[in-house]
Formats: C-alpha cells, sequence, structure tokens
C-alpha cells in the first residue's frame, strides 16, 4: 500500500506529510519486484522508457558494432555485460568505453549499475537501458570535488576518531573517494545489500554514500584504530573493509544526518575564494602576455625586414657573383686575344723590318752603284786630261 500511494503521489503530499526517515526505511525493507520499474520511475522521474523490440535492435547492433571493431581497448572491463555494451554503442557509437566520463561517473561505475540493475526483479532489459540512461545522466553533473570535500567533512565531524587517525598516518582521505563509489556498488556484497544500496542512491542521490561510509567508519572503529601506516591504508581501500557492510551499517546510516548545505556552502566559499584569487592571477598574467605578444609582433616584424634585407643582399651577391664571372672570362678572352695580337704584331714588326732592310740594302746598292759610275766618269775624265 505504501508504495502504490509513493508512486500515485505525483504532487508529493505524500511524502511532504511523513518523515524521511519512515521512507528511507521503507526502502531498507525493499522494494517490490511487480513495482520495480515504477518506483525507480518515480525517484529519477524517467518521461519515457525504451521499447522492447527497440533494445532488441540495438542489441544486435551493438554486437555487430563489437565484431566489427577488432581489438579491444585497455579501457573496456574484461567481461562486460550486454547492458553496458548496448549503454555505449547508444551514447558514443560503439561499444567500447570511453577514457574520461564526467563528474561521479566512471566507466567502472557505469558496469556495475549495469550489473546491479541485472540483479533487481521485475526490472525488464529495456526498461534497465532507461534507468542507466537516467542515473547516469545525474551523476555526470556533481562536481566530484565537491562530493570528496563532503565526504571529508562528513567523516571529520561523524568519525572524528578515524578520520584524525587516518590523517596521522599521513593518508590522504580525499584520494580515498576518488574510487569509493565504485567500490560500494561492486559484486563482493551480498545481492541485498546491494540492491538496498543502490534504491537509496536512487532515492537520495549519491550523498547517501557519504552518511554510508561514515557508519562504515564507525562500525569498523576498532578495526581502523587498531591499524597504523601502510597496513591502515591498504585496509581501507581494500575488499575486505567494504564488504563487511551489512544491513546494521545500512540501517545506522540513516542516523547519520550531516548538514550537507553548509558543507556545500563551504566549498562553494573556497572555491569562489581561490576563483577570486585566480582571477588576479590571471589578470597579471593577462596582462604580462599582452606585453609579450606586443613583444613578440615587434620582433616578427624585424624578422621580416631583416628577412628582406637578406633576400635582397642575397640576390644582389648572386648578381654580382655572376657579374664577376662573366668579367673574368671576358678578361681571360681578352687576355688569349692579346696574346695572339701581340703574336702577330711581334711576326709583323719582324718582317717590316727585314723589308726595311732590304730596301735599305737596295737603295745603298744603287748609291754605291751610282757612286762607282760616277767614280768612272770622273777617272776617265782625268786621265783624258
Amino acid at each position: 500500500e505504501f508504495w502504490s500511494v509513493f508512486v500515485r503521489d505525483f504532487s508529493a503530499t505524500y511524502i511532504r506529510n511523513h518523515s524521511p526517515q519512515e521512507i528511507e526505511h521503507k526502502v531498507l525493507l525493499g522494494i517490490p519486484a511487480d513495482m520495480c520499474f515504477a518506483i525507480y520511475s518515480s525517484m529519477l522521474n524517467i518521461p519515457a522508457t525504451v521499447e522492447s523490440h527497440t533494445y532488441e535492435s540495438l542489441v544486435r547492433k551493438a554486437k555487430l558494432a563489437k565484431f566489427e571493431g577488432g581489438t579491444k581497448p585497455d579501457s573496456d572491463p574484461a567481461d562486460r555485460i550486454e547492458l553496458s555494451e548496448v549503454y555505449w554503442y547508444c551514447l558514443k557509437g560503439n561499444v567500447h568505453v570511453a577514457s574520461q566520463v564526467t563528474g561521479l561517473l566512471s566507466p567502472a561505475l557505469i558496469e556495475n549499475f549495469a550489473r546491479i540493475l541485472q540483479l533487481a526483479e521485475g526490472i525488464s532489459k529495456h526498461d534497465a537501458l532507461a534507468i542507466l540512461f537516467k542515473i547516469t545522466e545525474r551523476l555526470a553533473t556533481i562536481s566530484k570535488a565537491g562530493f570528496k570535500y563532503k565526504g571529508s567533512r562528513c567523516l571529520e565531524d561523524f568519525a572524528s576518531e578515524q578520520f584524525l587517525h587516518v590523517t596521522k598516518q599521513g593518508i590522504n582521505i580525499l584520494a580515498f573517494f576518488d574510487t569509493a563509489f565504485e567500490r560500494f556498488t561492486e559484486e563482493s556484497m551480498e545481492k541485498n545489500i546491494l540492491l538496498n544500496l543502490f534504491n537509496m542512491v536512487l532515492l537520495e542521490g549519491p550523498d547517501y554514500l557519504l552518511r554510508l561510509l561514515c557508519s562504515a567508519f564507525e562500525r569498523q572503529k576498532d578495526r581502523v584504530l587498531s591499524l597504523d601506516g601502510d597496513a591502515l591504508k591498504e585496509y581501507i581501500f581494500s575488499e575486505e573493509f567494504f564488504s563487511a557492510i551489512d544491513s546494521e551499517t545500512l540501517e545506522k546510516s540513516l542516523n547519520v544526518d550531516f548538514p550537507i548545505i553548509k558543507y556545500e556552502n563551504e566549498y562553494s566559499f573556497m572555491n569562489s575564494n581561490s576563483i577570486s584569487g585566480n582571477d588576479n592571477e590571471i589578470s597579471n598574467l593577462q596582462e604580462a602576455n599582452q606585453e609579450l605578444t606586443l613583444k613578440l609582433e615587434g620582433l616578427k616584424e624585424k624578422f621580416v625586414q631583416l628577412q628582406i634585407t637578406h633576400e635582397e643582399i642575397f640576390g644582389q651577391n648572386s648578381e654580382y657573383a655572376s657579374k664577376l664571372a662573366h668579367a673574368r672570362e671576358e678578361k681571360a678572352s681578352l687576355l688569349i686575344r692579346k696574346a695572339n695580337l701581340q703574336q702577330k704584331y711581334n711576326q709583323l714588326t719582324m718582317q717590316d723590318n727585314l723589308s726595311n732592310t732590304i730596301k735599305a740594302n737596295k737603295d745603298i746598292s744603287m748609291e754605291n752603284q751610282n757612286l762607282e759610275q760616277q767614280i768612272e766618269v770622273m777617272k776617265k775624265k782625268v786621265e783624258a786630261k
């Protein structure tokens, strides 16, 4: 009767008139299998579901994509189930998981959710796909840093002795929350515990895990305080710590009522101050960047001018080298021509000298003959007298 009223309470009147603890206790008692999807739809506000034949078509396409996909990436879990393969196929067009996800999501957490939905009675495969998409959509918008801060503050306030002991050992408690969600939803827990935990997360969101974590640290207080150093770190990060969560731990988690709004305001305030400080630093960096940008532009202009000058000098050098080579060739040609002309000149000079000598000899010979004739004439005249 309670769940029938809960599902039909569209105005939330029933929920407002009853304490949250009463509803939480009902959830831990279990959700009827025949109303499971209706209750999940009410909790998650699922407007529509996937038709059965549509889901089967997606299964075939996912299997085909897996067959054609070749080598499996390292980010894929070793043993994937059908629901998660269909989920990834719908999300990104193939069955391989994304290397990075947003918010609180991780490939391992999505795989865990798919396995839990497989365990839930009264949930068909196509309805499970709609639930998986809705819950991952919600978790993708939650800040992981904010979640880790709230978890740390929750432990500090409600399991202070254990929190102090862990931090004194030099253990980074924030690192514990990096995989806490995945560890809380692993198959190592009993089926009923796992389903009840999942139901509480659907009802209250991931902040319920922080209440459960405080309850788990309180339940295992003696064991936590008895360990030191690496032994303590190994224990709180081990499967043994998480698998020790039982129905009593879930019941006691309902008594943890931490001021979530206070923690969120603290985180927002710190984050805003950090952002404000970062804004000043960013402004300084932007100014420095502008100055460096101007200097860089000036250097670029100088470089361009130097490049142009270099090209001009290089061009002139090529031109001068070409002219010099041409001049050298012309000089060599002229030297050869000069040598030839000199040789010809020498030859011509020798011939002229020889001709002149011969002519002079002839002239002298003729003069000698004339003189001889004159002498003969004179002799004859002398002899005649």
